[in-house]
């Protein structure tokens, strides 16, 4: 608890490597690693997008495969949502959304140990992502459109055109 304040901090023992000599070790007076990834950037297109995640470690690699498939690969925000998913959170094993083509997990598989799994709710081998983008071309049919991780119950949302 900070004596300060009285506000309890949450224990983040769990972000610590506990191998001693490693740059994420737990040592006096270190921090762990930062797992947050909140992220704004102007699209090639002319949208502004927002993107971010839970899920701990694989936050990262959720938002750069967001920003991946809108920017370079020119998904729409609701084709970002459905597209199969990678997760390279730091282990020596790469984890591969099930619903990748034969061809990119045959790929995988010569270069990595894979895990190949669902995207569901638990347990969630990904992680939890979301995001908006904006329009601002006033000719768009919509301003703003958003996509919430799809598996989780709490992804429901009403739409509201802006």
């Amino acid at each position: 608890m900070l004596p300060q304040t009285g506000l309890l901090m949450n224990n983040g023992m769990m972000w610590f490597d506990p191998r001693p000599g490693l740059p994420n070790s737990i040592a006096p007076g270190k921090r762990p690693l930062s797992n947050m990834c909140p992220t704004i950037a102007s699209l090639h297109d002319g949208r502004i997008a927002a993107f971010g995640a839970s899920g701990g470690r694989r936050i990262m690699a959720a938002v750069l495969q967001q920003f991946n498939l809108l920017h370079d690969f020119g998904l729409s925000v609701d084709e970002v949502a459905h597209h199969p998913r990678i997760d390279v959170s730091g282990t020596d094993v790469v984890s591969v959304d099930a619903a990748l083509s034969n061809e990119i997990r045959t790929a995988l598989a010569q270069r990595f140990n894979l895990k190949e799994d669902v995207r569901r709710v638990y347990p969630n081998l990904f992680a939890c992502p979301n995001l908006a983008c904006y329009f601002s071309d006033e000719n768009a049919a919509s301003k703003t459109e958003a996509a919430g991780f799809l598996m989780s119950p709490w992804a429901a949302a009403v739409a509201e055109n802006i």
